[in-house]
């Protein structure tokens, strides 16, 4: 039986969607019926977005390609910006979201999930604490 995070083609992307369910007890949910490969998840307690998981090109994320790729946004410190998006090569400014507060992955397996689920941790605890 299909469901709606089979849209997703990466093993990584899914395995997130999974890990996310699992530890938070957050479902993703799809908002925009013109975009049906971008879900959200939501701090329980106060309904905040901790995580956003889109279907993009490489160029969206100012790549010279134009692949299709999917991409998960998480929220940061603000003070450890610049040292984020420098320090991977699969991190960006964020896709579509503040840049002072967001941050994007490419989600191709090249960073390991347990590196991804620690960050995953970080920006739920930040909006976690958020009223």
């Amino acid at each position: 039986m299909k469901t709606e995070i089979d849209i997703y083609k990466q093993e990584q992307t899914k395995d997130i969607i999974k890990h996310i369910t699992d530890a938070y007890d957050a479902k993703p949910e799809f908002l925009w019926e013109k975009y049906p490969g971008f879900c959200i998840f939501r701090n329980d307690r106060n309904k905040k977005w901790f995580a956003l998981i889109t279907q993009i090109t490489t160029r969206q994320l100012g790549l010279e390609h134009n692949d299709n790729v999917e991409v998960l946004n998480l929220r940061f410190d603000r003070h450890e910006a610049l040292d984020f998006t420098s320090s991977h090569e699969n991190f960006f400014p964020a896709y579509h979201m503040n840049k002072n507060n967001w941050y994007s992955i490419l989600l191709d397996g090249k960073l390991e999930n347990d590196a991804i689920f620690e960050l995953i941790e970080k920006s739920y605890l930040i909006v976690n604490n958020k009223k």
